[in-house]
């Protein structure tokens, strides 16, 4: 019939085959014969279909794929990203433990420089207190000398006056020895 050589013919790129007879196939109801090919045409659709799905059940022919070459390029794009970043990725590990090392480095002298540093505040403090005690006592022992010298300066104007009243004691003695000499001769003469 002209609906399953219709259903049999290979259908044209794009379309898919029509399963609705076409309107100059359509019956009137109730006619003998439009329900005989109503039957005939869905047995035809249902040996499509049944062909149909047993074409798509059996195995794939390589000429039947069509290989798209762009995933395969675009995985190739992502092993080499994926390559790229596993070796950037053990750059910057290396260079992370580098820097760790050099902090850790810089750590170290930092903590010895801050030792040293305290040796030296320690230092300066003890010398700081030297030279304050050496200050002190230097104050004291001016101050004793600026006594000192006040007393010597007592004493020479005590030895100073002494001297002075030695000098009057050895003037009234000359004198009283002159007094004594003539009243020693007036005794005489008075005698003779």
């Amino acid at each position: 019939s002209e609906l399953l050589s219709r259903i049999e013919a290979k259908p044209s790129s794009g379309e898919r085959p029509s399963i609705l007879p076409s309107v100059s196939e359509a019956h009137e109801p109730g006619s003998a014969d439009g329900e005989r090919k109503t039957i005939l045409s869905q047995r035809a659709i249902f040996e499509q279909l049944k062909q149909q799905f047993n074409d798509a059940k059996g195995p794939v022919g390589v000429e039947d794929v069509e290989i798209d070459a762009q995933p395969q390029n675009r995985e190739l794009e992502l092993e080499e990203e994926l390559r790229q970043t596993r070796k950037e990725n053990i750059e910057l590990t290396i260079r992370i433990k580098s820097l760790q090392d050099e902090i850790a480095d810089q750590g170290g002298e930092a903590s010895e420089h801050m030792r040293s540093s305290s040796l030296l505040a320690a230092e300066v403090q003890d010398l700081k207190f030297q030279l304050d005690s050496e200050v002190a006592s230097n104050r004291r022992q001016a101050e004793d000398f600026a006594t000192l010298r006040a007393r010597l300066s007592e004493q020479e104007n005590e030895m100073h006056a002494a001297r002075s009243r030695l000098m009057s004691t050895e003037e009234r003695l000359v004198q009283a020895e002159e007094e004594l000499r003539k009243a020693a001769e007036k005794a005489d003469r008075y005698h003779e």
